[in-house]
């Protein structure tokens, strides 16, 4: 139950980065499905859809991976979450 609770919640930090925050051309319509966290909270798997086009998709995955980095220490931040998280795209 808690784990669920934890990858509800990077989802919607997350989701809100990537809506608020994450100011990138090349990034389109962007939903955050699914979070998956590893048992150990260090990793998680984050899986997005992306409304549009397949190059409209190719773009909005280079801007994701490319804010990678500092979408994941903004939600450690803003989570108390442990400063080792990563995440891992799939």
């Amino acid at each position: 139950m808690r784990l669920q609770r934890v990858n509800q919640l990077i989802r919607e930090e997350i989701s809100h980065l990537i809506q608020r925050e994450l100011k990138d051309p090349r990034l389109g319509f962007v939903t955050v499905t699914e979070v998956d966290v590893a048992k150990d909270l260090r990793t998680a798997k984050v899986y997005v859809s992306v409304l549009g086009s397949e190059t409209q998709w190719q773009s909005s995955l280079q801007a994701l991976e490319s804010a990678r980095l500092w979408s994941t220490a903004i939600a450690s931040q803003a989570s108390d979450a442990p400063r080792s998280a990563r995440t891992a795209s799939t």
